[in-house]
């Protein structure tokens, strides 16, 4: 009969150890039960329940972040922060991609970043090249012909400032982590100088408006001066008596010290390096001379990117 009582009173203890365990694993995974600590019981279910399920997953929800589109405060979104990174490829104006350093990958990892990432310069616009520019997208610009010149050359000052050179990739909380095409938005810093900013200043590019950023009125203080002085695209306005850029687009990658190569007669391309591919010009069905540096003329009938 001892040993029948002792046997009893193990198994019993066994079940509260169970009834402790599983009350616990319910506050903590937020289940739809609760114990009730004087029975053991689950408690019906009803209001009450459904009232402490909700906080629970209210509570857990509130303290993560709920897409990817959101900052954490991993890193400072503001110009005294960012991620350290090498310009790859410059792909126009506005668009470049980075692979980042040693020293940032981790927190770019956090962020749900790769370690290369396309990077949509934040709060600036500048003229398409590989799509149509529509009349009156800048100001009361009509002339798309020349707008897409100062496209060309947008991507030709990014060529010279960015490609291959270390930046800092600074983010904005105000505007997301990515946009809708899936690049990363940020400001991109060269030597602590705002290149987005230079952008405007110089009249490569408008001001994002359609879009959130914090720097959006020091921007516009910018493209202000800029369109009152004509600079680069502003030169495109209303009056329409100068329909192409001072530089035609037909320079796209020409610049002040680099020369139109010999092997492309009759359109202007620099010569290598950096190699250049059919995407990144506007020419098409131009003549190729040997050595055809940049290999435009793969089928080597003398035509480069034919279409």
């Amino acid at each position: 009969m001892t040993r029948r009582l002792h046997h009893w009173v193990n198994w019993f203890g066994r079940i509260e150890h169970m009834r402790n365990w599983i009350g616990l694993a319910c506050v903590t995974m937020a289940l739809a039960c609760t114990v009730t600590p004087t029975t053991g019981n689950r408690s019906p279910t009803g209001d009450g329940v459904d009232a402490t399920i909700t906080s629970a997953v209210e509570s857990t929800v509130s303290a993560q972040p709920s897409a990817t589109n959101q900052i954490p405060n991993v890193i400072t979104p503001t110009a005294d922060g960012g991620l350290t990174a090498m310009v790859s490829r410059v792909i126009d104006g506005d668009t470049v991609e980075v692979e980042f350093l040693e020293g940032s990958i981790g927190a770019a990892s956090q962020l749900g970043l790769e370690s290369t990432e396309t990077v949509r310069l934040l709060g600036v616009d500048t003229p398409e090249t590989y799509s149509s520019n529509n009349p009156g997208e800048y100001a009361n610009i009509t002339d798309t012909t020349c707008l897409y010149g100062w496209g060309d050359l947008a991507t030709v000052f990014a060529f010279e400032s960015l490609n291959q050179q270390m930046v800092t990739i600074v983010l904005d909380s105000s505007a997301g982590l990515k946009g809708s095409f899936g690049r990363l938005l940020a400001y991109v810093e060269v030597d602590g100088v705002d290149f987005n900013a230079r952008l405007v200043e110089l009249g490569y590019a408008r001001v994002y408006e359609e879009g959130s950023s914090k720097r959006e009125t020091d921007y516009m203080d910018l493209q202000g001066y800029a369109q009152q002085q004509s600079i680069g695209l502003w030169e495109c306005a209303a009056v329409q008596i100068i329909s192409t850029p001072t530089i035609t687009p037909g320079e796209r990658f020409e610049s002040a010290d680099s020369d139109c190569d010999a092997a492309y007669p009759g359109v202007c391309i620099p010569p290598s390096p950096p190699n250049l591919d059919c995407g990144q010009i506007r020419y098409t069905n131009f003549t190729v001379l040997a050595p055809d540096p940049h290999r435009f003329d793969g089928d080597k009938d003398g035509i480069g990117c034919e279409r």
